[in-house]
């Protein structure tokens, strides 16, 4: 069994690993953890290859999940979908990517493009509105199994990026 493991809603995402490994404990079949913005990534690799487009390899993919105010969660990747900075959350200002963009194009997506879009006018920008689906989890997945990236059981958790605040909590 697959499932997405963050970033993303708190809530959702310990309510959809508890329910992930519940199932995988009770059938004991291996859990697959992936990170959502590998999902989204995987989107603009399927688009292009839907449209026959082929992605210039020194294009870059970023995902962008919004997260409130001007902050997103994010990670850079090759259009091969090797990771070039792990995910992290940032607050977008227009400086944000500034490295990036003046070396080669740049592919935004997710939920916190439109954001992004609104700060930042780099002509190495692409913003592109793709929606993932089940589908790019699934292409995910299948080359985890693969390669046996199995997570544990007991001690697999959410990837929640920044620290969970709860303001009832005693210091």
């Amino acid at each position: 069994m697959a499932v997405t493991a963050g970033p993303g809603s708190y809530t959702g995402l310990r309510v959809g690993l508890a329910s992930a490994k519940v199932i995988c404990y009770a059938l004991t079949k291996p859990l697959i953890l992936i990170n959502t913005l590998d999902v989204l990534a995987q989107s603009i690799l399927s688009y292009y290859g839907a449209n026959n487009q082929p992605i210039n390899p020194s294009t870059l993919i970023c995902p962008l999940i919004d997260a409130r105010r001007m902050e997103v969660f994010t990670a850079v990747y090759y259009a091969s979908l090797q990771e070039i900075e792990p995910p992290h959350a940032l607050i977008i200002d227009p400086l944000s990517f500034q490295s990036l963009l003046s070396r080669q194009p740049v592919i935004f997506t997710g939920s916190g493009h439109q954001k992004l879009k609104g700060v930042i006018s780099d002509p190495n920008s692409l913003f592109i509105n793709v929606q993932h689906n089940a589908s790019h989890l699934a292409i995910r997945s299948l080359i985890a199994y693969k390669s046996k990236r199995f997570a544990d059981l007991a001690y697999s958790e959410p990837l929640y990026v920044k620290e969970f605040f709860n303001p009832t909590r005693q210091a």
